[in-house]
């Protein structure tokens, strides 16, 4: 299986969120919905904190994993694997 995971640290809230999910959903309808549903592409999204439940609700009617990262002290930034 090839695994594919995205991670976007702390730089999108939740109307840049619906917006990329959007956009992000339907690129994978066309590009890799027969691999996904096949069992030969994983797709898992690690968004954060915050927009955990709510992408997992964007996301409820695909074949997409949700994965938390940690927690970070800074307001906001590129810290790989951490959120503010």
């Amino acid at each position: 299986m090839f695994s594919i995971f995205a991670n976007w640290k702390s730089h999108k809230n939740l109307v840049s969120t619906r917006a990329w999910v959007n956009t992000f959903l339907d690129a994978v309808d066309i590009t890799f919905s027969q691999a996904i549903l096949e069992g030969r592409i994983e797709l898992v999204l690690f968004p954060p904190a915050p927009l955990l439940y709510p992408l997992k609700l964007l996301v409820a009617d695909h074949e997409i994993a949700i994965g938390a990262q940690d927690i970070s002290s800074l307001p906001e930034g590129k810290y790989t694997g951490q959120v503010s």
